[in-house]
Formats: C-alpha cells, structure tokens, sequence
C-alpha cells in the first residue's frame, strides 16, 4: 500500500505558541489525569477524547484458571495500566490472595509499574525501552530457556511479545483480562460535536485502539483526508504502525514511549526543545 504523508502547514508548526495549540488527548478516562497535567504544563489547551473503553473480555475461563497457578510461572508481564488494574479487579472478584514469592514481576513503562505498586504488587523488572522490544531486550540478558511467562491482557492485544519469547526459548501463557470497547452511543456524539467545536490541530493517540476506535466512533472514510494540515503524534511504534497501516505518517513519535516523552517531542517538533520537559518535572 502507498504511504502518503500528512501535509503539516511548515510555518504554523515552528513559529506558533504553544499556548494557541489545541491538543485532541485520545485515551481512556482513568488514565488521562496525569497526562492532560503533562500537555497544559506546556502550555497546550487540551481536549480528552476518550475514544476507548476499557470492558470485561468475552470469557475470563483463561484467565481464571492461570491465575490460580500463578506460582507455577517464572515471570508475569504486565503490558499496562489497564491490565494491572483489570487483573487486579478480577483478582479481588475472585477471593484470592496472590503471592509473588516464586514469580519475578515485569512492567512495561514507569505508569505500569506505578500501578503495581499501588496494587501492592512487586515490581522486578522495568525494560529501559518501554515496548514488547524492550522486555524481550531485557529478558534476553536472563536465561530463559524453558522458564515459564504469564501476559494477561487485552483480548484484541497483540502477540508480538508472546511470539519472540517462544523464540528464545520461554514457554508463554497469554490470555485476556479485559478487551476494548467504544463510548456509548450518547458520549460518541457529545465527543464528535466537541472536535468540531475545537478544531485541534494536534491528535495525540496512545494506543493502536485509540485510534482504530476514534476511526470508528466519527465515521470517518478517508483517514488521510480527515488529518490532512494537522499534526498527528504517536506513543510509540507499535501505535505508529497501526497509524502508517492507514496511511498517516506520524509527525511526532517520541523516544521515550510515554506520555512525559510526547510532551518532549511536542516541544521540539514545535521549535521550543530549549523547553524540553524533564522527567522529574
């Protein structure tokens, strides 16, 4: 498939303030606090979208069954708020007090990891990149050979990470937690009239869900239509990908897979990287 770029007006992008900016946020409600902090920190008016909702899968049979045997694995992944909140949720649902005694915990990005701790869950292992890349990076430093990984996810998640630990040697038990729903009907439509009301000139889309989902939920035909003179930026590649698929060609897609690394590339993408935002900030 041709990749066609979307046209960004050159001149707006480098001489603007940053405070004439309106950012469209497309994540779920229970994770957008900190981030909207992050973007109006910078000076952005920022609108949420959220163009996801996070639902119980279709069945928790998988799930139910290996949680119980949670001592048998050697790792537990943990890809996400969501899915550390959602197996947490089912965790209490179900009666049971888990130990972490046997098994080594990864959490992919720094807001996993917080939300393991405030789950009172040990964390082992945080990758320097924040990806299905980067846990398998680190875990290649380990012998895993034969060790046993537990990934409860997303029902629609993919398997890419299950798929390179087998690989190298890991036996991979990966199974849903939670799935991915749209808005209801009433809040589509009040989010649809808000983006015609602020016209954002920057999407910022967290997940490949996110977008899908506000594909989806503003019926939109011609994606590259829709996006052309404004500025698209992606959490990371694997939402990047998912953006290339259909024709978008992000302007900003940070170093740094997270919402702190967006708010730095915004600034150099818009001419103010003497502004760079830090991580202690």
């Amino acid at each position: 498939m041709e990749i066609k770029a979307v046209k960004h007006s050159t001149n707006f992008n480098k001489t603007s303030e940053l405070s004439k900016v309106t950012a469209a946020l497309m994540r779920a409600p229970e994770q957008s606090i900190e981030s909207i902090k992050i973007l109006e920190a910078l000076g952005l008016k920022t609108v949420l979208i959220p163009a996801i909702k996070v639902i119980p899968p279709p069945s928790f049979d998988e799930f139910d069954k290996q949680i119980r045997e949670l001592d048998t694995f050697n790792y537990l992944i943990l890809t996400s708020v969501n899915a550390v909140r959602s197996m947490v949720e089912r965790v209490k649902y179900l009666g049971l007090s888990l130990t972490f005694n046997k098994v080594k915990v990864l959490a992919i990005g720094p807001r996993t990891s917080q939300a393991c701790l405030e789950a009172e869950i040990p964390v082992h292992i945080i990758p320097v990149e924040f990806s299905a890349k980067g846990a398998i990076d680190k875990l290649m430093t380990q012998n895993i050979a034969g060790k046993k990984f537990f990934i409860p996810g997303s029902y629609i998640s993919r398997d890419d990470l299950a798929e390179n630990l087998v690989k190298i040697g890991g036996k991979v038990v990966k199974c849903a937690v939670y799935d991915i729903g749209l808005p209801s009907a009433g809040d589509c439509e009040k989010y649809i009239d808000l983006l015609k009301e602020t016209n954002p000139d920057l999407f910022i889309f967290t997940s490949p869900s996110t977008y899908t989902n506000f594909i989806k939920m503003c019926g939109i035909k011609n994606s590259t239509e829709y996006f052309e003179g404004k500025v698209v930026a992606a959490i990371g590649p694997t939402t990047a990908s998912e953006l290339i698929k259909a024709g978008i060609v992000p302007g900003i897609i940070p170093k740094d897979y997270s919402m702190q690394g967006i708010a730095n590339s915004i600034l150099e993408f818009y001419g103010q990287s003497n502004n760079i935002v830090s991580e202690n900030n």
